[in-house]
């Protein structure tokens, strides 16, 4: 509706349409992936590694360090990596959320968010051959850990993107900057592991760094999201914790495993509410 007035009845039943064929095609994004990938599989279409090296000579035992070099190089790739990731997620839902007027669609974007991660995701590990009865077979016999992990952190993340609606990036990082003193205190409390002195020091000085080097003040903050962001890092530290515990004894999941199997569970845990309270607003910016 032109003018910056309400909607004309036209504009909002389109816009209605518009944000309900948005919901659906997240709901159906998944199946499609995976139907896709299965009909890949049948047609042949599947990554086979190549057998491991074993040539003679014994090359691998001894190359002078440059395999050791190459992880370090790697890990230290992986790690900037997240760390730039990361960093331009939070600016991207900080824009989203708070800079951009009337996009406050925080358990929507989540629900989207993590629907989209393990659409994205399946085609990567059906067709890459022996994966995809791995991944398979590692889910058996700990659904309800899984269930549990992302109900977590679904919880966790819509509490932080909610919380970004009403306050700045730094003070929310501020505030997630002593999760890791969290979860140790958690982990003494759950699991009786005590850190030392100079674990207990290295985590206050990391936690009070991060905290006076990014705090810029409230300003036009909000208790509400100062509140919103505490109960999100502690839910996130909880879901450390609880998921060491509830995990061990197993074979441990990669990255890839662990975000296709819980993103689903943390969808439908977040799309009921994100339908009851945002469906309107969303209907409202299509129009």
């Amino acid at each position: 509706g032109g003018g910056g007035g309400a909607p004309s009845p036209e504009a909002l039943a389109r816009g209605q349409r518009g944000a309900l064929a948005f919901v659906l095609c997240a709901c159906f994004l998944l199946p499609l992936s995976v139907g896709v990938s299965l009909l890949c599989r049948r047609l042949g279409l599947v990554y086979r590694p190549p057998p491991p090296h074993s040539g003679g000579g014994g090359s691998c035992v001894n190359d002078g360090g440059g395999g050791s070099l190459r992880r370090m190089l790697f890990a230290a790739g992986i790690v900037c990596a997240f760390i730039g990731l990361n960093s331009a997620l939070s600016l991207l839902n900080r824009w989203a959320l708070g800079v951009v007027g009337g996009l406050h669609l925080p358990l929507l974007m989540t629900a989207s968010h993590m629907i989209f991660g393990a659409s994205f995701l399946a085609p990567l590990m059906l067709l890459h051959e022996g994966y995809a009865a791995t991944l398979v077979a590692e889910a058996r016999g700990r659904v309800k850990a899984l269930c549990l992990i992302g109900s977590m952190n679904a919880l966790q993340i819509a509490l932080n993107n909610a919380s970004l609606v009403s306050i700045e990036l730094s003070l929310n990082q501020v505030v997630r900057a002593t999760g890791p003193v969290v979860t140790s205190l958690l982990l003494v409390c759950l699991e009786g592991t005590v850190p030392s002195r100079a674990e207990a020091l290295c985590l206050l000085l990391i936690s009070g760094g991060a905290g006076t080097t990014i705090y810029s003040g409230f300003g036009g903050s909000t208790a509400k999201g100062v509140l919103l962001t505490a109960t999100s890092t502690l839910a996130q530290c909880l879901q450390i914790s609880v998921s060491g515990r509830i995990m061990r004894g197993h074979a441990k999941l990669d990255a890839f495993q662990m975000t296709a199997l819980t993103g689903p569970v943390a969808f439908l845990a977040l799309l009921p509410f994100a339908l009851a309270s945002e469906l309107g607003v969303l209907s409202a910016a299509l129009a």
